[in-house]
């Protein structure tokens, strides 16, 4: 009988954590083995998650990966929530690298710290944006606006005056690789030449 006991009270499963199911691996009735007893590590059951926390794995690129540092805050888009932004902070840099269509990349785990991060579901595609400095209310036009002057060594644009194009040094500063910060020689409303060419683009500046 207490043999029969300590049986009965062995079919009960606890999981370690507490959590959700992610994956179950066994059906009501099906035969499994023990970890202890089989040499195969025994059948697994399923697979539980925490998502009190959740984490996103970013591969960052060699030439990129001196730039990111621990705390460092993160901004993630996901493609099931175009209309949203999820703010994380980076958790991790791993030290070692590995290689993706031969090009060397590191891992960066990346944790949501927004109350909206539930939204997120696991094996979801996500964008990470790894911020470095960022400034309110600044001018700012396309990268492919500003040229550099070989000559004089300074950047300058191609300003619109009386229908014709100028070139106007300017100042820059911050960049995100689409848009530059232009600190002097431009302001609201002025319209820059995107491509100097027969069928130049314009930009205002608004």
């Amino acid at each position: 009988m207490e043999d029969a006991r300590e049986r009965l009270k062995e079919t009960v499963v606890v999981s370690p954590i507490d959590g959700m199911i992610l994956e179950k691996d066994v059906e009501k009735g099906q035969i499994i083995t023990s970890g202890i007893s089989s040499v195969t590590g025994g059948t697994k059951l399923c697979v539980v998650a925490d998502l009190t926390r959740t984490f996103i794995m970013a591969l960052v690129d060699e030439t990129d990966i001196g730039k990111v540092t621990e705390g460092q805050k993160a901004r993630i888009t996901a493609d099931a929530h175009q209309d949203k932004t999820f703010e994380g902070r980076v958790d991790r840099v791993y030290p070692k690298g590995q290689e993706s269509d031969k090009i060397t990349v590191f891992k960066v785990k990346v944790e949501i710290t927004g109350e909206n991060r539930r939204l997120l579901k696991t094996m979801m595609t996500a964008n990470v944006d790894l911020i470095l400095e960022s400034k309110k209310d600044v001018l700012i036009i396309p990268d492919e606006a500003v040229k550099f002057d070989e000559k004089d060594k300074k950047s300058y644009v191609q300003v619109l005056e009386g229908g014709k194009p100028v070139k106007r040094p300017v100042k820059t500063g911050l960049s995100n690789g689409f848009d530059t910060e232009i600190t002097e020689g431009l302001k609201e409303k002025e319209t820059v030449v995107l491509r100097a060419s027969s069928q130049s683009e314009q930009h205002t500046l608004p």
